[in-house]
């Protein structure tokens, strides 16, 4: 749904990416499934960010930073190098998109 909306219903298709990311964060819990719910925390922040485009600018953003700040406590610099950077990018292109530059 999130690579849908990038070329058509923008809204409707994040909205759908979200609740989908959230409900498989109900599975891939922080403990159970570090990984798995870092990569869907990152994957919810990029829908959250593609929303904040359309609808809810300051909410979204925050929802966005949120989610890639979860992802980022999994994906350290340490332990994930190759990871990490894609994450941390991932999250300053948010913040500067949420203020405005």
């Amino acid at each position: 749904y999130r690579t849908l909306a990038e070329i058509q219903d923008k809204a409707q298709n994040c909205s759908r990416a979200i609740q989908a990311y959230e409900q498989a964060l109900r599975v891939y819990t922080l403990d159970r499934f570090p990984m798995d719910y870092a990569m869907t925390q990152n994957n919810l922040g990029t829908a959250y960010r593609t929303l904040a485009e359309i609808q809810d600018k300051a909410q979204n953003c925050s929802r966005a930073i949120q989610a890639y700040e979860q992802a980022l406590k999994v994906f350290r610099e340490d332990l994930f190098p190759e990871v990490y950077p894609i994450v941390a990018r991932n999250l300053a292109r948010c913040l500067q998109f949420c203020q405005g530059e």
